[in-house]
């Protein structure tokens, strides 16, 4: 199953426009850890989750986006590679949590 090129194209466009509200994000984060670093305490956690779910809707729009631009056999193998980044992502927060707890 290959993707169309006029789909890439828009994907392409899709993933530079999230990127940059990636970014922000990013440094949002960065400085939540930076705080807790300088203080010699562990992150607010609180602060923490708020960007993880603004980053989780961000990048649902996201995929929201890219998906419709699928061919409907796509779509299942699309859902399923999310699902794990997901669980991946998740795994690693959870990792980060204990360590800095």
């Amino acid at each position: 199953m290959k993707v169309e090129n006029a789909a890439k194209d828009s994907i392409k466009r899709i993933e530079k426009t999230y990127k940059e509200n990636f970014h922000g994000y990013a440094n949002a984060a960065k400085h939540v850890f930076d705080d807790a670093h300088s203080q010699n305490q562990p992150p607010n956690f609180a602060q923490l989750d708020s960007l993880i779910q603004f980053g989780h809707d961000l990048q649902d729009r996201e995929y929201g986006e890219v998906r419709q631009l699928l061919a409907p056999d796509q779509r299942a193998t699309f859902d399923a590679n999310v699902t794990r980044r997901r669980t991946e992502e998740e795994e690693t927060a959870a990792e980060h949590r204990h360590r800095s707890s």
